[in-house]
């Protein structure tokens, strides 16, 4: 088992000392699109409208199936690490499996690699939206992960954890999935 830092405890401690009402509120929507079978839905519609613009369907299929390996790697590493999460009288939602790594940190990035990177390749329309597509997918991943702080039901590490996997995960299947 992973033991909790000190450093940890310090940005976990600052959110739960800072977090009014309407942040909880905000953080639980957030959340709440963050997970796995909401970006798998919203990774199957891309897919769907890459065939119809006459992607393969191994192209297509890069949003949903990076959203699908991130889940399955989470839920395999969070019982392999068994790291305890934050206590739950602080936690604004209830979580009960463990802590580490960040799943909705995973799916996010995930998520957001295989996405971007199939509609690069798909849509050369895309080019001159790069940079604001890039920074709509970094602004996602970070008030993913600052969500799950302020739900206090993370540590900070976990979703350092999860933003790793995902970004392996979701280069995997671009690698795989969008070879040429």
């Amino acid at each position: 088992m992973i033991a909790v830092d000190s450093f940890d405890h310090s940005v976990w401690q600052f959110f739960v000392d800072h977090r009014p009402t309407v942040l909880v509120d905000l953080a639980k929507i957030v959340s709440d699109l963050g997970e796995w079978f909401v970006l798998f839905a919203i990774g199957l519609v891309i897919g769907g409208v890459a065939l119809r613009r006459g992607s393969s369907l191994l192209k297509a299929a890069a949003p949903a199936a990076s959203v699908f390996c991130a889940t399955a790697v989470t839920y395999i590493l969070k019982a392999v690490v068994d790291r305890p999460r934050p206590p739950v009288e602080f936690q604004k939602v209830l979580e009960t499996n463990g802590s580490m790594p960040s799943g909705h940190a995973t799916y996010i990035v995930a998520f957001t690699v295989a996405t971007l990177a199939m509609g690069y390749r798909l849509w050369p329309s895309w080019r001159r939206i790069r940079p604001a597509l890039a920074v709509g997918a970094i602004l996602l991943s970070v008030s993913m992960g600052l969500s799950r702080l302020v739900l206090g039901v993370h540590w900070i590490s976990d979703i350092a954890a999860g933003y790793v996997l995902g970004g392996l995960i979701g280069w995997a299947m671009v690698r795989i999935l969008l070879a040429e």
